[in-house]
């Protein structure tokens, strides 16, 4: 076999930084919980995981579609084909998000209720508060895919870093003082502020002015 050591060393720093982004991008997701514990009450730690658990499942949808698109970008080495194929895939991610996002708001309260029990009814309420975040994420999700398949994983990283920071520093600010419409707040801006930077890394790399998507025939 051959055994080249160059290889191996970019394997594994790939595989490194790869993970990094995972674990910070994993400590954005659930350091809330924990802030929320510490200035309420495991009660509210049960109803804020409820709608996280709602705001994931709504995110299946653009994983499927990233899992696609990345399956393609990394069997590709046309660049402007790769930025093309990335933009229809966050049109899609976007719209595809949306229409559930209606579907959910339509939802009376009660059968947030009825479904995860009474206490729960108060779920709707804070979805109303996650969507901006929930369907940044799923757009932003499809740009993460194209640093990854294309080794800019630095990016990914700073993008995770950067949401981080929001979410103590909001947490420390606005948990104590709102409850857990504060700690939806949190979540949505990190989720904005780290969507918001990949999109502009996106569109610096593709050398593409930012656009309105529209909606595809």
């Amino acid at each position: 076999l051959d055994f080249r050591m160059d290889i191996v060393r970019q394997v594994f720093r790939y595989g490194f930084m790869n993970e990094l982004s995972y674990l910070i991008q994993f400590l954005n997701y659930r350091l809330s919980y924990f802030f929320i514990l510490y200035f309420m009450n495991i009660g509210s730690v049960g109803l804020f995981s409820v709608a996280i658990v709602i705001a994931e499942a709504i995110w299946l949808i653009a994983k499927s579609i990233t899992t696609v698109q990345y399956s393609k970008l990394v069997n590709d080495s046309d660049h402007t084909a790769s930025i093309a194929l990335t933009k229809k895939s966050a049109i899609l991610s976007l719209w595809s998000t949306l229409t559930v996002l209606l579907i959910v708001a339509v939802i009376p309260g009660f059968v947030f209720g009825s479904i995860f029990g009474e206490d729960f009814s108060a779920v709707k309420s804070l979805l109303f508060i996650l969507m901006p975040g929930i369907l940044a994420i799923a757009v932003s999700n499809v740009y993460g895919h194209y640093f990854a398949a294309t080794n800019q994983m630095r990016i990914l990283i700073l993008k995770s870093s950067l949401g981080l920071v929001c979410t103590i520093i909001l947490s420390l600010l606005l948990i104590p003082r709102y409850g857990l419409t504060g700690a939806c707040v949190v979540t949505t801006i990190s989720y904005l502020v780290s969507s918001g930077y990949l999109v502009v890394a996106f569109y610096r790399i593709g050398n593409q002015p930012l656009r309105v998507p529209q909606i595809p025939e």
